[in-house]
């Protein structure tokens, strides 16, 4: 494979085209053409150089689009690129597929929602334990609970102390639930958030004094993003490979840059009405 040495400014935008622009989605790839592609090829791009990887700064709708066009352009001299030396026939070849497959991989990143901020669930989290501890005092003033069990839960303070409380308030009304029916204003809905609520900030808190453990796996958003950019990566090195190898079989007008409108609107439009005499 002939070493391939592309510019960051590659695919930036054709001056004096129109500023806003629409990709319909006829102009890209099916969903399920895009899952088969990036489940055929993800060990390509799992294998690339990390050092080689490069972020997206680009319309990645855009560039897939004009990545179709390029591929199904240069179909008809995929033999005659065949028979060159110092040619990546692969990168040529897979340029469709590859941006099928970098549409999904954008897909998973636009999936994976990061989390959630901590703030605002540990103050929901103390609502819960305030309406729950609440009722477990007045239940238990009414011999339903035992008391003992609630004092324990309410004392302590802090974060970490009121995940604790929510998991072991939701237990506790779950265990009684037959002496509490229609006597609390806690319903089902509130004891699960409570539960779930609970267990998450649990696992997510960590005392001061307890070193902080460096996580075992990726995070699954850095993950599916690295991926994506493994995707992109093949994207400019294929389209490079086939305007490369286009320009010397003389065919390179054929192959729109990865940021062109004009070979999209001119593939997309239609044609005007002819009137029939």
């Amino acid at each position: 494979m002939s070493q391939v040495v592309f510019s960051p400014n590659h695919c930036g935008p054709d001056l004096g085209d129109d500023v806003s622009f629409d990709v319909p989605d006829e102009a890209l790839f099916s969903a399920e053409t895009q899952q088969a592609a990036f489940e055929r090829l993800r060990g390509w791009a799992d294998r690339l150089d990390a050092s080689t990887i490069t972020y997206p700064r680009v319309d990645l709708r855009l560039g897939c689009a004009n990545a179709r066009i390029a591929h199904e352009a240069f179909v008809p001299f995929h033999a005659r690129a065949r028979d060159l030396a110092e040619v990546d026939i692969r990168l040529i070849e897979e340029l469709g597929s590859i941006a099928a497959a970098l549409l999904f991989a954008q897909r998973r990143v636009d999936l994976v929602a990061p989390k959630a901020a901590l703030a605002p669930r540990l103050s929901r989290a103390r609502t819960l334990r305030f309406i729950l501890l609440h009722q477990a005092w007045a239940a238990a003033g009414a011999g339903l609970l035992p008391e003992k069990t609630v004092e324990r839960i309410a004392k302590g303070s802090g974060a970490i102390d009121a995940a604790e409380d929510l998991v072991a308030l939701a237990a506790l009304f779950d265990q009684h639930k037959a002496v509490l029916c229609n006597r609390s204003v806690v319903d089902e809905a509130m004891l699960q958030e409570a539960a779930r609520l609970g267990s998450e900030l649990q696992t997510e808190l960590k005392p001061a004094a307890l070193p902080v453990r460096k996580p075992t796996e990726k995070d699954e958003r850095a993950e599916a993003i690295e991926l994506r950019n493994r995707f992109f990566t093949l994207l400019l090195l294929a389209h490079k490979e086939t305007k490369r190898v286009a320009d010397f079989l003389g065919v390179g007008d054929r192959i729109p840059s990865l940021q062109s409108r004009k070979a999209l609107k001119k593939k997309t439009s239609n044609p005007p009405a002819t009137a029939e005499g």
